[in-house]
């Protein structure tokens, strides 16, 4: 889905049409309203990459700015500390 995204806002410049912009901002919003606390993490970071590319071609959404700030609060509840002989790493 992410690729689709970010091929549609491409095809969306480069042909000034702007059907490919809102197919590809449909497509982000889905995402961003379909992720929730349970998903894996890979998915949160699908989700956050497709509301970058909503940002970067559109003016900010408050509502898309929460919701991936609350996939990184739900990161940063999974995030496990590891300690390899005193060299500490995060790791989600």
């Amino acid at each position: 889905m992410r690729a689709l995204i970010e091929v549609l806002y491409k095809i969306a410049q480069k042909t000034g049409k702007s059907q490919y912009k809102e197919i590809a901002n449909a497509q982000a919003r889905f995402m961003s309203n379909f992720a929730n606390e349970m998903d894996p993490t890979w998915l949160w970071g699908t989700v956050l990459e497709c509301i970058g590319f909503y940002h970067e071609h559109n003016t900010l959404s408050q509502e898309m700015a929460q919701k991936a700030l609350l996939i990184l609060n739900w990161a940063r509840k999974r995030k496990l500390t590891i300690d390899i002989k005193g060299l500490t790493y995060g790791h989600f």
